[in-house]
């Protein structure tokens, strides 16, 4: 990647925040939101499958994020990294994955992150319920929007 494309996704990054923080509320369903910035960085783990970069990336992105919103600090950099990480090191060692395979991994990376998010942060609700009312819907949500984005712009 050159610099242009490094300049490009930090602003990409910090658009998405705002849009993140900002205008959650249009579009979420019955208070689901699914997290579009780690959707963006799932998608960028994909498409540039760097261990390394996509583990600053997803840093970078959730220290950023953790403290706009001033939650549990760090809680976000841990999980965008390890999903991050994770994606681009299993898109490596693969090499090209069919569309069905992407969309696993998508509902996986966000099933799991959206677990450990909630887990650290809603940790007052039961842990059956904090999966079954809003984990697994934000997931089903975010792999929705990744779906229709792979429609519009497909990443190989």
């Amino acid at each position: 990647m050159d610099i242009k494309t490094y300049i490009q996704n930090v602003g990409i990054i910090i658009l998405l925040i705002i849009v993140q923080v900002k205008f959650s509320y249009l579009y979420s369903m019955y208070d689901i939101k699914p997290d579009i910035l780690l959707i963006f960085l799932i998608r960028q783990s994909v498409k540039y499958p760097s261990p390394t970069r996509s583990l600053i990336r997803g840093f970078f992105a959730g220290i950023v994020i953790d403290l706009v919103i001033g939650d549990v600090v760090g809680a976000s950099a841990l999980i965008f990294s390890i999903a991050g990480f994770a994606t681009s090191y299993y898109k490596r060692h693969k090499g090209y994955l069919a569309q069905s395979n992407k969309f696993t991994l998508f509902l996986i990376m966000l099933l799991g992150s959206s677990i450990i998010f909630y887990y650290l942060t809603l940790s007052h609700l039961p842990l059956l319920k904090n999966i079954f009312f809003v984990t697994f819907p934000s997931a089903i949500y975010g792999v929705c929007i990744i779906w229709i984005l792979q429609i519009f712009k497909p990443i190989k």
